[in-house]
């Protein structure tokens, strides 16, 4: 009887803790669901090679490749990364995008691979905030080919381009107008502009260009300290 008893007991014992050990396996996999990847700087990429993380920056350029994947250059504080993403994403250059996906290193670039196109947000479009010519001028590059909102005067006009500059006339830039220009403007008028920003080799000088559907230049009232 009491052999019987304590075969009893441990095989008790022995389901209990396979029960416990489940149970543990389980709650670890519920966690991991629910577990956020760590939000990190474009900087700290090399440090999480092979890892999921969060991270985010301002589009400086992207296309789509043959096989319909999504290759987007992303920018923050003069760093530089790779988006791969394998469906393709509404987004505009300028905009704020956070992203979550592998850190890997193809070549001397670092990328981050992106499965799923819900793990691309945009946090801020590229036209819901102004950047004034002043910020631009101290350091062009980080805006290069980026689609920019910016308010300022209209120093000179001509048949297909004119010539933008802040209120305080220290900075000036040359705007190309679209080839179908039927905007009307006027010398010495404040315009809110939204363009494209990028660097023009052949006259050796950055400019303002007005090519998409989405780029304007219009008229505002009133006066603004800060274009």
């Amino acid at each position: 009887m009491f052999s019987f008893t304590h075969i009893f007991i441990n095989m008790n014992i022995k389901y209990i803790t396979l029960l416990i050990a489940l149970i543990g396996v389980v709650i670890l996999y519920i966690l991991s669901l629910y577990a956020q990847p760590p939000i990190i700087h474009l900087s700290e990429l090399p440090d999480h090679e092979g890892k999921i993380i969060t991270t985010q920056g301002t589009i400086n350029k992207y296309h789509q490749t043959d096989y319909g994947n999504q290759i987007i250059t992303i920018i923050d504080n003069g760093t530089k990364a790779t988006v791969f993403a394998s469906t393709p994403t509404d987004i505009q250059s300028g905009d704020v995008i956070q992203v979550t996906g592998s850190v890997e290193q193809y070549q001397d670039t670092w990328e981050i691979m992106v499965d799923d196109p819900k793990a691309i947000q945009i946090l801020k479009k590229w036209d819901q905030s102004t950047t004034p010519l002043w910020e631009i001028a101290q350091n062009p590059t980080l805006y290069h080919d980026q689609n920019l909102n910016v308010t300022g005067y209209i120093d000179s006009i001509y048949e297909s381009y004119l010539y933008f500059t802040d209120n305080e006339n220290e900075h000036t830039i040359l705007v190309i107008l679209p080839q179908t220009n039927n905007i009307t403007l006027h010398t010495g008028e404040l315009v809110i502009l939204k363009a494209q920003f990028n660097y023009d080799p052949t006259q050796l000088q950055y400019i303002f260009s007005i090519t998409e559907p989405y780029h304007t230049i219009e008229p505002v009232s009133g006066d603004l300290s800060d274009a």
